[in-house]
């Protein structure tokens, strides 16, 4: 038994061999698939300058560009304050708001004019002493005259024996005594301008105290130099005042301020959109922009056009960014229908946007920018160019580099992105591209 099954192995291990070979031989080869091309589709746009203008946002608080406190000037108790005189009280301009006793300072008047009267009356008395004076010097020069007159006529007298030496003595002493008086009245002359000059000062300073005295009478009312809303009140009625305190302040209503803080760089790309070539922006280069302040809060939302004034004269301490001084005309100032500010109001947190000259830019959606460089599209190939950023704006990018016009960016983001690798164009400038279409009528590609 064992003798049989030996020799039937290996007829039937010749057998499996000769079907195996069989099966291989008659078999039918497997069908080619053709070879897959490898490039890649994209989508393609054409690069074209466009006028961009570079707008930046900042924040800031609504500041009054005009202030003003009601410091007193003279001392004094409030006799008077006006019962609309309330923190937050929107009044115009040339409201009473405070009174103070006048009563000194009316005497203070009253005591200047009595100066200036009796300084006037001796000035005017001695006008009259000068008019007499003269009159009577004239007289005592006349008499003067006789006197010498009849000396020398009893001198010669005298010289002839005809009068005795008494008598010329009594005449010589006339006439010396006559001199004596003319020199006197001539000496009152002469000391009278000075005497008027004295009077006519003391007068002139009489005048300017009388004026100072005025002039602080008047101060003892306090106005309102503008249409203004009141923001503090630090008096009150009965109070005794003290030279320089404060005692009211207040903010005008037809213009405000807005220090909006920018970055250094966004800064600098607003001043460079004026001037291409700037690299430091001086103030006289903000002239250019413009600017408008956005209030949002919940529902509401209201815009204001805005004036670029000036540049901060600091960089923020914490945030490092330069404050952009924007100025705000409030035309409706006091609304008359309910006399209440629709308008900015102090301290009011405020969104600002500034925009610089538009320029033309390369621009490029945001997409197409791949860390600091942009594909392009060259003899259906990926050319990988380098790039820089100036800015980027709703959700555009505006980029400067080796760029040419009409040449093909790549918006597609290719993973992985190997220079020279083939592509080809699925569509171009949003609009489908046929392949055969692709090859007869754009060549460039």
């Amino acid at each position: 038994m064992n003798t049989n099954k030996r020799l039937l192995f290996f007829p039937l291990l010749f057998l499996g061999v000769f079907v195996l070979f069989l099966a291989i031989e008659t078999r039918e080869a497997p069908a080619l698939k053709p070879q897959k091309s490898k490039a890649r589709p994209v989508d393609l746009l054409t690069l074209v300058q466009k006028e961009r203008a570079p707008t930046v946002a900042g924040f800031g608080r609504v500041a009054p560009k005009l202030t003003w406190q009601g410091i007193a000037q003279v001392s004094g108790k409030v006799i008077f304050r006006s019962p609309l005189l309330e923190k937050g009280a929107l009044l115009p301009k040339g409201t009473l708001l405070l009174r103070l006793d006048p009563s000194d300072y009316q005497l203070a008047v009253a005591k200047a004019q009595a100066e200036i009267r009796a300084q006037t009356a001796r000035l005017e008395k001695l006008h009259l002493d000068e008019k007499n004076t003269e009159a009577a010097l004239e007289i005592e020069q006349r008499r003067w005259a006789l006197n010498k007159e009849e000396w020398e006529r009893k001198k010669k007298l005298n010289q002839k024996g005809l009068s005795s030496q008494s008598d010329l003595d009594d005449e010589q002493h006339a006439f010396l005594s006559q001199q004596i008086k003319v020199v006197e009245l001539e000496n009152q002359l002469l000391l009278l301008p000075d005497e008027k000059e004295i009077i006519e000062a003391e007068l002139e300073v009489s005048r300017l105290v009388l004026l100072q005295a005025i002039r602080d009478l008047e101060k003892t009312s306090l106005f309102l130099p503008f249409d203004g809303q009141i923001s503090n009140v630090n008096i009150e009625r009965d109070q005794f005042v003290s030279a320089q305190q404060t005692m009211v302040e207040a903010q005008g209503l037809m213009q405000v301020e807005v220090e909006a803080q920018v970055s250094i760089h966004d800064m600098q790309v607003l001043l460079s959109s004026l001037s291409p070539s700037l690299k430091e922006g001086t103030h006289q280069d903000i002239k250019g922009l413009s600017a408008e302040v956005r209030v949002s809060s919940g529902g509401f939302e209201r815009l204001w056009p805005a004036t670029v004034a000036r540049l901060s004269d600091r960089v923020h301490l914490n945030k490092a960014t330069l404050g952009v001084i924007l100025e705000i005309s409030l035309k409706e100032g006091l609304s008359k229908e309910n006399n209440t500010l629709v308008s900015l109001v102090n301290g009011m947190f405020v969104e600002a946007k500034i925009t610089g000259a538009s320029v033309s830019h390369w621009v490029i959606p945001e997409r197409a920018l791949h860390g600091n460089e942009i594909y392009l599209f060259e003899n259906d190939q990926l050319k990988r160019l380098p790039v820089s950023v100036v800015f980027r704006q709703n959700e555009e990018v505006i980029i400067e580099g080796a760029i040419s016009s009409g040449q093909f960016l790549v918006l597609n983001d290719l993973l992985p992105a190997v220079a020279g690798m083939g592509l080809f164009p699925l569509t171009l400038d949003g609009k489908k591209v046929d392949t055969i279409e692709m090859k007869e009528n754009v060549p460039a590609l």
